[in-house]
């Protein structure tokens, strides 16, 4: 008798177990925190920078939460903050910046069709990152985008179950707002491994190494012919596209090319095989190729920070050589874009390219 009452408690201990789960499973999915399946109201995003890991989840709730400013790219355009947005574009109501490491081509496939959605959208600013054109180098060599959040499966409902999942979908019912205290910055309107890192020059090891990569490469970095735009099919097949049925509604679309600085250019000549054609052409092309397929619409701009010395020739600024560090000049690239500087034409591309050669050409460290 003892042995069946035993058995009997461990079954009901089980039960309760197995039901206080499906309650935890079946509220998290009535919650729906990042707004996947009901086609109610979406939850306020923070005004915070958000986690690099969380923002690819958030595209469904910016498409459906009003969002009239937004921001996509790579690890590039990270740094952008919603108060930086706010007084570069006053009249931004919900600015956010959707970047986030590793954004590829098969990222950007799934997700503008989501900004395409919505109609509150009034300006998009896309970072023509080279993850476009090449797979990120470890420590991170993916994107964080999981296709489950996007694919409204009807045997995964709940695409993340676990206990952050529950506090987040505990606290949108409560407050309305997509946010846990455990994505918000370690340092006000900083983005965490971006804007609040030490600068590149304060470590004697890497400066030397990049000095080192610049002399062995003098001479190579940018030789040979340009490449063609088959190279970069990212830009014919989702990202022009995408541009051309935002401008047709009236959208704003500013395209920009990342100031790397003029010191990465060696780095990726040192690691050719990453890229279509020559790393430099490589690159050229990429941004050529996005300025003349999107060309011709007047609500569409091509904004060319690659070539800007003061900022591309300053390693001070960077906490690599792929990356802007310093808080003020994301500010001041935000507000140029706002002001229609650094604007670049079909007609000026070769001048425009000629330019960044000849920096590249002459860099030291």
């Amino acid at each position: 008798m003892r042995g069946l009452y035993r058995h009997g408690v461990f079954l009901v201990l089980v039960g309760l177990v197995w039901a206080l789960a499906a309650a935890a499973f079946a509220f998290e999915w009535f919650a729906d925190p990042y707004d996947l399946r009901f086609a109610r109201p979406a939850a306020r995003l923070a005004d915070h920078p958000y986690p690099s890991d969380v923002v690819p989840r958030l595209f469904e709730a910016a498409a459906r939460g009003k969002a009239d400013l937004v921001i996509i790219g790579g690890s590039t355009s990270m740094g952008y903050t919603a108060t930086m947005m706010r007084q570069a574009f006053p009249l931004a109501r919900r600015p956010v910046n959707l970047s986030y490491s590793c954004a590829d081509t098969d990222d950007m496939r799934q997700v503008l069709p989501l900004l395409e959605r919505s109609p509150d959208i009034r300006r998009v600013i896309i970072s023509i990152d080279v993850t476009l054109i090449t797979k990120c180098v470890p420590p991170r060599s993916q994107s964080a985008l999981d296709p489950r959040y996007y694919r409204h499966d009807w045997y995964d409902p709940a695409p993340e179950f676990s206990a952050e999942s529950l506090a987040l979908s505990n606290a949108e019912m409560q407050t309305h707002m997509l946010d846990l205290p455990s994505w918000r910055p370690r340092l006000p309107d900083r983005v965490e491994g971006m804007t609040n890192d030490p600068p590149l020059t304060t470590s004697p090891a890497a400066v030397a190494e990049i000095a080192g990569l610049v002399a062995t490469t003098r001479g190579k970095v940018t030789t040979g012919p340009d490449a063609p735009c088959d190279v970069v099919p990212a830009i014919r097949d989702v990202i022009a596209p995408f541009v051309r049925r935002m401008a047709a509604r009236g959208v704003a679309v500013d395209i920009v090319a990342p100031p790397y600085s003029l010191g990465i250019y060696a780095t990726w000549t040192a690691d050719p095989a990453r890229f279509p054609a020559s790393p430099f052409a490589s690159v050229m092309a990429l941004q050529r190729c996005a300025l003349q397929e999107t060309a011709g619409p007047p609500n569409v701009r091509f904004h060319g920070f690659g070539a800007d010395p003061a900022i591309v020739g300053n390693l001070g600024l960077y906490r690599d050589v792929g990356h802007l560090d310093d808080y003020a000049t994301y500010q001041v690239i935000l507000d140029r874009i706002a002001a229609g500087a650094n604007v670049v034409t079909p007609a000026q591309w070769p001048a425009y390219q000629a330019t960044l050669k000849r920096e590249v050409d002459a860099f030291r460290v």
